[in-house]
């Protein structure tokens, strides 16, 4: 059962990491007000997360219960609450999957005001709740994606609050 659960995870990533993008350019309605410097993000990770990818999306990290947390690429932009609004458009295109959203919220992560979209997504009869980040930084927007089964959320939630407190944006 773990197997088909890492399995299904990770068939859910790569679909919202399909329906996310990968556009390294304009990403946010030709609002292309971006800086010219290039940045990166790092956190530490909690006991018991390793690195399952390093390239794309920038980082992602995996536990052995399936659960996962990972930072893609910066996109140009300043514009968190439209990011949100352009992500949840996206991902509610998946026919196949059953999605409740939450509202909006403004956050910070770390010292970094941000956006937060909470939502669960219904696969194959398990149900997976997301909370994305967006956090905005000198013309760049990072998104930050926590992801584990619903009935697990309350039980990582710390992990995942430890990943944000450790969130830092560098010049690359």
């Amino acid at each position: 059962m773990k197997k088909f659960v890492l399995c299904l995870l990770a068939l859910v990533t790569v679909f919202a990491f399909t329906a996310c993008g990968g556009n390294d350019g304009d990403n946010n309605g030709g609002n292309n007000n971006g800086s010219d410097k290039n940045y990166t993000a790092t956190v530490t990770p909690p006991a018991g997360w390793t690195v399952v990818a390093a390239t794309y999306p920038l980082i992602q990290y995996g536990n052995d219960d399936a659960d996962g947390f990972w930072i893609r690429k910066p996109t140009k932009g300043s514009d968190t609450a439209a990011e949100a609004a352009s992500y949840k458009t996206t991902e509610s295109k998946s026919t196949s999957v059953e999605f409740v959203w939450e509202a909006v919220k403004d956050v910070t992560v770390n010292t970094y005001a941000a956006k937060n979209l909470t939502y669960t997504a219904t696969v194959s009869g398990i149900i997976l709740k997301y909370a994305v980040y967006f956090v905005a930084h000198d013309g760049n927007i990072f998104i930050i994606v926590c992801q584990t089964q619903k009935s697990k959320y309350d039980g990582i939630k710390a992990d995942f609050d430890a990943f944000l407190a450790s969130f830092t944006i560098k010049e690359a």
